[in-house]
Protein backbone atom coordinates (compact mmCIF):
# COMPACT_ATOMS: atom_id res chain seq x y z
CA UNK A 1 0.00 0.00 0.00
CA UNK A 2 3.17 2.35 1.07
CA UNK A 3 4.78 1.91 -2.45
CA UNK A 4 1.51 2.39 -4.31
CA UNK A 5 0.74 5.92 -2.02
CA UNK A 6 5.04 6.85 -3.35
CA UNK A 7 4.03 5.74 -7.08
CA UNK A 8 1.13 8.15 -6.76
CA UNK A 9 3.33 10.72 -5.17
CA UNK A 10 5.67 10.58 -8.20
CA UNK A 11 2.74 10.79 -10.86
CA UNK A 12 1.50 14.18 -9.48
CA UNK A 13 5.20 15.67 -9.60
CA UNK A 14 4.63 16.15 -13.52
CA UNK A 15 4.52 20.13 -13.19
CA UNK A 16 5.36 22.37 -15.55
CA UNK A 17 9.27 20.97 -15.14
CA UNK A 18 8.04 17.95 -16.56
CA UNK A 19 9.07 18.93 -20.04
CA UNK A 20 12.86 19.63 -19.35
CA UNK A 21 12.63 15.94 -16.89
CA UNK A 22 11.74 14.39 -20.08
CA UNK A 23 13.67 16.37 -22.56
CA UNK A 24 17.05 14.95 -20.50
CA UNK A 25 15.41 11.57 -20.53
CA UNK A 26 16.11 11.35 -17.05
CA UNK A 27 14.77 7.66 -17.04
CA UNK A 28 16.74 6.26 -19.52
CA UNK A 29 19.73 8.01 -17.55
CA UNK A 30 19.41 6.17 -14.37
CA UNK A 31 18.95 2.82 -15.79
CA UNK A 32 22.00 3.36 -17.76
CA UNK A 33 23.63 4.54 -14.34
CA UNK A 34 22.28 1.29 -12.68
CA UNK A 35 23.40 -1.48 -15.57
CA UNK A 36 27.20 0.32 -15.60
CA UNK A 37 27.30 -0.63 -11.83
CA UNK A 38 25.55 -4.37 -12.73
CA UNK A 39 22.62 -3.33 -9.95
CA UNK A 40 19.01 -5.03 -10.26
CA UNK A 41 16.19 -2.53 -9.82
CA UNK A 42 15.77 -4.85 -6.75
CA UNK A 43 18.72 -3.74 -4.82
CA UNK A 44 18.70 0.22 -6.03
CA UNK A 45 15.17 -0.50 -4.37
CA UNK A 46 16.05 -1.73 -1.77
CA UNK A 47 19.10 0.72 -1.00
CA UNK A 48 16.70 3.60 -1.58
CA UNK A 49 13.41 2.49 0.83
CA UNK A 50 11.65 2.55 -2.95
CA UNK A 51 9.80 -0.38 -4.56
CA UNK A 52 11.23 -2.45 -7.88
CA UNK A 53 8.32 -1.01 -9.52
CA UNK A 54 8.67 2.22 -9.00
CA UNK A 55 12.07 2.15 -10.07
CA UNK A 56 10.77 0.47 -13.13
CA UNK A 57 7.96 3.14 -13.81
CA UNK A 58 11.13 5.92 -13.55
CA UNK A 59 13.56 4.22 -15.81
CA UNK A 60 10.57 3.63 -18.67
CA UNK A 61 9.86 7.29 -18.04
CA UNK A 62 6.18 6.02 -17.41
CA UNK A 63 6.53 8.41 -14.31
CA UNK A 64 8.26 11.63 -13.59
CA UNK A 65 10.28 11.03 -9.95
CA UNK A 66 9.86 13.58 -7.32
CA UNK A 67 12.51 15.54 -6.24
CA UNK A 68 12.86 13.73 -3.16
CA UNK A 69 13.76 10.57 -5.44
CA UNK A 70 15.49 12.10 -7.76
CA UNK A 71 17.77 13.85 -5.17
CA UNK A 72 18.12 10.46 -3.45
CA UNK A 73 18.96 7.88 -6.21
CA UNK A 74 21.39 10.50 -7.72
CA UNK A 75 23.13 10.99 -4.50
CA UNK A 76 23.13 7.10 -4.58
CA UNK A 77 25.09 7.03 -8.29
CA UNK A 78 26.81 9.18 -7.08
CA UNK A 79 26.25 12.46 -9.51
CA UNK A 80 24.52 15.78 -9.11
CA UNK A 81 21.75 17.24 -9.99
CA UNK A 82 23.48 19.63 -12.43
CA UNK A 83 25.15 17.31 -14.03
CA UNK A 84 21.87 15.65 -14.95
CA UNK A 85 20.42 18.63 -16.69
CA UNK A 86 23.56 19.56 -18.40
CA UNK A 87 22.48 20.70 -22.19
CA UNK A 88 25.99 19.32 -23.33
CA UNK A 89 24.97 15.78 -22.02
CA UNK A 90 22.22 16.15 -24.67
CA UNK A 91 23.26 17.97 -27.45
CA UNK A 92 26.94 17.14 -27.79
CA UNK A 93 28.34 14.75 -29.65
CA UNK A 94 31.77 14.14 -28.14
CA UNK A 95 33.40 14.63 -24.99
CA UNK A 96 36.95 15.11 -23.51
CA UNK A 97 37.67 13.60 -20.52
CA UNK A 98 41.45 15.15 -19.35
CA UNK A 99 43.11 12.70 -16.98
CA UNK A 100 42.39 14.45 -13.68
CA UNK A 101 38.95 14.76 -14.49
CA UNK A 102 38.11 11.10 -14.09
CA UNK A 103 35.03 10.36 -12.06
CA UNK A 104 35.96 7.54 -9.36
CA UNK A 105 33.17 5.42 -9.32
CA UNK A 106 34.54 3.16 -6.47
CA UNK A 107 37.58 2.65 -4.75
CA UNK A 108 39.13 0.32 -2.09
CA UNK A 109 41.45 2.49 0.05
CA UNK A 110 44.53 -0.06 2.15
CA UNK A 111 47.66 1.42 4.75
CA UNK A 112 50.51 1.79 2.40
CA UNK A 113 48.87 1.87 -0.87
CA UNK A 114 50.92 1.95 -4.16
CA UNK A 115 47.56 3.96 -5.56
CA UNK A 116 47.52 6.90 -3.00
CA UNK A 117 46.32 4.42 -0.68
CA UNK A 118 43.73 2.77 -3.10
CA UNK A 119 44.27 -0.85 -3.52
CA UNK A 120 41.53 -0.98 -5.86
CA UNK A 121 40.08 1.89 -7.81
CA UNK A 122 37.67 1.96 -10.72
CA UNK A 123 37.53 5.15 -12.84
CA UNK A 124 35.15 6.15 -15.56
CA UNK A 125 36.10 7.30 -18.86
CA UNK A 126 33.04 8.92 -20.07
CA UNK A 127 30.22 10.90 -18.13
CA UNK A 128 27.80 11.71 -20.99
CA UNK A 129 24.70 10.57 -20.01
CA UNK A 130 23.32 9.20 -23.73
CA UNK A 131 26.22 6.23 -24.52
CA UNK A 132 25.84 2.93 -24.79
CA UNK A 133 29.52 1.57 -23.92
CA UNK A 134 30.98 2.35 -20.81
CA UNK A 135 34.96 2.56 -20.73
CA UNK A 136 37.04 2.48 -17.23
CA UNK A 137 39.85 2.28 -16.26
CA UNK A 138 40.40 -0.78 -12.94
CA UNK A 139 43.82 -0.66 -10.74
CA UNK A 140 44.41 -3.29 -8.23
CA UNK A 141 47.59 -2.48 -6.29
CA UNK A 142 49.59 -5.20 -5.07
CA UNK A 143 48.28 -4.92 -1.40
CA UNK A 144 45.28 -6.17 -3.14
CA UNK A 145 44.68 -9.65 -4.11
CA UNK A 146 41.16 -10.65 -4.57
CA UNK A 147 38.88 -11.96 -7.49
CA UNK A 148 36.44 -9.79 -8.95
CA UNK A 149 33.46 -11.71 -10.45
CA UNK A 150 30.51 -9.54 -12.43
CA UNK A 151 28.17 -10.84 -14.77
CA UNK A 152 25.40 -8.25 -16.75
CA UNK A 153 23.70 -7.36 -19.62
CA UNK A 154 25.78 -6.84 -22.95
CA UNK A 155 29.25 -7.45 -24.27
CA UNK A 156 32.19 -6.12 -22.40
CA UNK A 157 36.35 -5.79 -23.47
CA UNK A 158 38.93 -5.62 -21.47
CA UNK A 159 42.95 -4.75 -22.82
CA UNK A 160 45.52 -5.05 -20.19
CA UNK A 161 47.29 -2.05 -19.22
CA UNK A 162 50.06 -3.20 -16.94
CA UNK A 163 50.79 -6.13 -15.23
CA UNK A 164 49.69 -10.00 -15.83
CA UNK A 165 46.14 -10.47 -14.87
CA UNK A 166 44.44 -13.86 -14.46
CA UNK A 167 41.29 -13.59 -16.23
CA UNK A 168 38.05 -15.66 -14.71
CA UNK A 169 35.83 -16.66 -17.61
CA UNK A 170 33.09 -19.41 -16.47
CA UNK A 171 34.44 -22.24 -15.27
CA UNK A 172 38.46 -21.18 -16.48
CA UNK A 173 40.66 -19.15 -15.73
CA UNK A 174 43.26 -17.49 -18.44
CA UNK A 175 46.20 -15.52 -17.73
CA UNK A 176 46.81 -12.44 -19.93
CA UNK A 177 49.70 -9.55 -19.99
CA UNK A 178 50.46 -6.54 -21.06
CA UNK A 179 48.78 -5.64 -24.27
CA UNK A 180 46.76 -8.53 -24.67
CA UNK A 181 43.14 -8.54 -24.57
CA UNK A 182 39.48 -9.78 -24.97
CA UNK A 183 36.14 -9.85 -25.64
CA UNK A 184 32.97 -11.52 -23.94
CA UNK A 185 29.66 -12.14 -23.92
CA UNK A 186 29.22 -10.13 -20.36
CA UNK A 187 26.47 -12.84 -18.95
CA UNK A 188 29.24 -15.10 -18.73
CA UNK A 189 30.20 -14.91 -15.41
CA UNK A 190 34.21 -13.13 -15.28
CA UNK A 191 36.27 -11.21 -13.49
CA UNK A 192 40.29 -10.74 -12.67
CA UNK A 193 43.25 -10.55 -10.16
CA UNK A 194 46.68 -9.66 -10.01
CA UNK A 195 48.81 -13.05 -11.17
CA UNK A 196 51.60 -12.35 -8.74
CA UNK A 197 50.23 -9.99 -6.27
CA UNK A 198 51.76 -6.58 -7.94
CA UNK A 199 49.70 -3.70 -9.65
CA UNK A 200 47.69 -4.10 -12.05
CA UNK A 201 45.70 -1.67 -14.70
CA UNK A 202 43.18 -3.13 -16.92
CA UNK A 203 41.15 -0.53 -19.31
CA UNK A 204 37.46 -2.36 -19.25
CA UNK A 205 34.50 -1.31 -21.98
CA UNK A 206 31.02 -2.81 -21.27
CA UNK A 207 28.45 -2.68 -23.61
CA UNK A 208 24.60 -2.86 -22.34
CA UNK A 209 21.14 -3.88 -23.45
CA UNK A 210 20.79 -0.35 -23.61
Amino acid sequence: MTSLRMIEDDKKCKTSSSNDYFKYNVGETLKNMRLSKNLTQKFVARANGLSPAMISLIESNNISASITTLTKLLKFYGVSMSWLFNDNNVTSRYEIIRKDDRRVLSKISVLNGSRNGNGFCCESLAQMRRKKMHPYIITLSKDIVGDNVYTHFGESFMYVLKGVIELTLGDRQVVIGEGDSAYLDAALEHGFRSRDGSEVMVLVVKMTES
